[in-house]
């Protein structure tokens, strides 16, 4: 057959048996690529520059374009006999074993970078069915169940954060940043409606953000994004373990009000990205009450601790704040991305955006409104994440999350200690949860310490990832640069942090010894991920 109809390969390409060949080959190969990372027979990534990888992606999309043998299989479509899909199953297989291969192993045991975690296969498998079900939210009616669930987390979630049952608003979002963005402009719609209409050009004095020193960046974007200026962002200094200066609150606070500038929100943390500290919740908001201002907690990394007997404690007062985003893609270990995004009082979820869409929403039936997500989210074909945590709860329980926490959190204290003992390191300070600052120094025998200064370190983190024997990532505290080890792999063993370490010691040693080639320099401004 010289060329098969188009209109039976996409007949094929929805065939049910296929899928299931697809699927089952899937599973098979991912479980493999699972084990090889947990039984350390691989590194967490082999590198490659990013030329080098779109070039090797773009050859898979030239090879089928130019293969001519898609359109000479011969098959009979609704036979029931798929054999004749195998040359297209083998396809399959190669593509996937290609991204496997080519992907971070974040379930590696030394594989602690960003604030990602080694999220839960089973998880991963909710996730799934959530794509291949294709359940958007923009309406109820587009995804009824996924729209429920959702809910239902969101219902079950705030309650452990401390909000009163059926009394706060809640929302799931793409992303942290989204979360964030989207609590700011509810902010400045509850007070000062004008300018969704008008523009903020219509008031004479802007209103200010006041954050932490420490925030996101994803604060000072979505001020930019707001239209509000970024010179319009007030940072509130931070004391010696990196929490906002409740003091230094107050101060800014009054110097605001004595000047009658407009305070659209103050931002707290709860888990900072530098280090992992939090915020003195209670007397903060305390302050915010005091001065009659919106209190939003940025608890995307932190949140989660909620969920911990042992932790809670370190964010007594978030039911306090006016908004708080928590991600359930770090510290509950779902796949990305699940933000969500609460209310301590429920109208404010509807507060952001001031629109009427005739043709999505139907006045038939005003009640679903509030089940509608594109009235409270930027987006209208919102992917349905919260799949992936209600599986898992459904499946192990709520004080399942609180031992994953635990259990992450215990392994950062085991790796500070480690730190702390050798001489050959210096840890910044005892971690708040699971992420643990130090740099390499070398000891006694190396000399004095300009030899390990902030260029050295970020050397030493390069080699780590170009070797793949070890991912860290890098920040800046108190104007100096510290390795950043975040630890997001409920499998990590105190056997691996002695090996993390080792691999430290020995990518330092090629690097003073001159091995590693230094072909470019490395900027030495690092950048904060969600």
């Amino acid at each position: 057959m010289e060329h098969q109809s188009w209109d039976d390969w996409i007949r094929a390409s929805y065939n049910p048996e296929f899928s299931l060949q697809c699927g089952e080959k899937l599973a098979q190969l991912f479980s493999t690529h699972l084990n090889r990372l947990q039984s350390e027979q691989r590194e967490f990534q082999a590198w490659m520059e990013p030329d080098e990888n779109v070039r090797n992606a773009e050859s898979f999309l030239a090879a089928t374009a130019n293969d001519s043998s898609l359109r000479k299989i011969d098959f009979t479509v609704g036979s029931g006999d798929c054999s004749s899909y195998g040359d297209l199953v083998e396809k399959f297989e190669s593509a996937i074993k290609i991204c496997l291969e080519k992907s971070q192993g974040l379930h590696h045991p030394l594989c602690a970078g960003h604030q990602v975690p080694a999220s839960l296969p089973l998880a991963g498998w909710f996730d799934a069915l959530t794509s291949l079900t294709n359940q958007v939210q923009g309406v109820y009616e587009m995804g009824p169940w996924s729209v429920a669930v959702e809910r239902a987390v969101l219902n079950r979630v705030g309650l452990e954060l401390g909000f009163d049952e059926g009394r706060f608003g809640a929302l799931v979002t793409s992303g942290g940043s989204l979360a964030n963005l989207t609590a700011l402009l509810a902010a400045r719609q509850t007070q000062f409606p004008e300018v969704w209409g008008s523009g903020v050009q219509t008031r004479s004095t802007s209103p200010v953000v006041v954050v932490h020193e420490d925030a996101h960046y994803c604060i000072e974007r979505a001020v930019g994004v707001m239209g509000l200026g970024t010179k319009h962002l007030v940072r509130v200094p931070v004391d010696e373990e990196r929490r906002m200066s409740v003091e230094g609150l107050t101060r800014v606070l009054s110097d605001l009000r004595n000047r009658e500038v407009p305070i659209l929100a103050v931002v707290s943390v709860a888990g900072s990205t530098a280090c992992g500290a939090f915020d003195p919740l209670s007397a903060i908001a305390g302050v915010c009450q005091q001065f009659g201002v919106w209190l939003h907690v940025d608890a995307a990394h932190g949140g989660a601790l909620r969920f911990s007997e042992s932790h809670r404690s370190k964010l007594d007062g978030l039911e306090l704040a006016d908004s708080v985003v928590v991600d359930a893609h770090k510290m509950l270990f779902v796949p990305a991305v699940c933000a969500m995004l609460f209310f301590k009082e429920p109208r404010h979820q509807f507060a952001a955006f001031d629109q009427d869409a005739p043709y999505l929403f139907d006045p038939s039936k005003p009640t679903l409104a509030s089940y509608d997500n594109a009235v409270v989210t930027m987006e209208c074909t919102k992917r349905a994440s919260a799949l992936g945590l209600w599986g898992v709860w459904s499946i192990f329980g709520k004080s399942f999350f609180g031992a994953l926490i635990d259990r992450v959190i215990n392994t950062a204290e085991q790796f500070y200690l480690r730190l702390k003992q050798a001489d050959d390191f210096e840890v910044w300070a005892k971690p708040s949860c699971n992420i643990v600052l130090f740099s390499y120094c070398g000891n006694s025998s190396d000399g004095h310490s300009e030899l390990f200064d902030d260029e050295f370190q970020l050397r030493l983190r390069r080699s780590l990832l170009e070797r793949g024997q070890g991912y860290l990532t890098q920040t800046r505290v108190a104007g100096r640069i510290y390795l950043r080890s975040t630890i997001m792999n409920p499998l990590m063993e105190e056997r691996d942090l002695d090996r993390l370490m080792q691999q430290i010691r020995e990518a330092a040693r090629e690097l003073r010894a001159g091995v590693c080639t230094e072909n470019e320099p490395v900027s030495a401004t690092p950048t904060q991920h969600h």
